[in-house]
């Protein structure tokens, strides 16, 4: 939820970083971190942005991860964004589950907006549910976003992540 940056060109989206990736594994352990800079809407690279993941794979029934990423605009004058998320991704029987909430930061916005009373100035809520027995099976997920773009950039024209529509969905097969 924190960070999704790809290239694609049928549908003209662009938001991948010109930077570096590291991922070690240790024991039940996964960590992914990233440094890179993201193309503005007039091509250029100058806010760096920064991204860790780390997966824990120690428990047989369930997977728990937490994600972290922060922009270092170019501009002095600008606060960081900071996206933090947590995640649960347990399996049971024929159910499996995922779930993750997140949180957004920025001294700025919060100063601005909301006169430093709030922890956070946006979160993120999403779950969802898959089943499958035989040949049925069934999805459903649910999404809640207040405020949780990750923009970047002194007039907030780089968006780093689009949060999804908010809503619930249901799929059968």
């Amino acid at each position: 939820m924190v960070l999704k940056s790809y290239e694609d060109r049928n549908v003209r989206v662009d938001n991948n970083l010109l930077g570096v990736k590291f991922e070690a594994r240790y024991k039940k352990f996964v960590l992914t971190a990233l440094s890179g800079m993201p193309a503005s809407d007039q091509n250029e690279r100058k806010d760096v942005l920064h991204a860790a993941d780390l997966m824990y794979k120690g428990f047989k029934k369930f997977k728990l991860g937490a994600s972290f990423a922060s922009s270092d605009p170019e501009s002095e004058n600008e606060a960081r964004t900071r996206l933090a998320a947590f995640r649960i991704m347990p399996s049971i029987w024929n159910f499996d589950f995922y779930a993750e909430y997140g949180m957004k930061f920025n001294d700025d916005i919060n100063e601005e907006y909301f006169n430093n009373d709030e922890p956070y100035i946006g979160k993120a809520l999403y779950g969802s549910m898959n089943f499958y027995y035989g040949k049925f099976s069934m999805a459903a997920e649910y999404k809640l976003y207040d405020n949780f773009a990750f923009e970047s950039g002194i007039n907030r024209l780089l968006i780093i992540i689009y949060p999804p529509l908010e809503g619930i969905t249901l799929i059968f097969s």
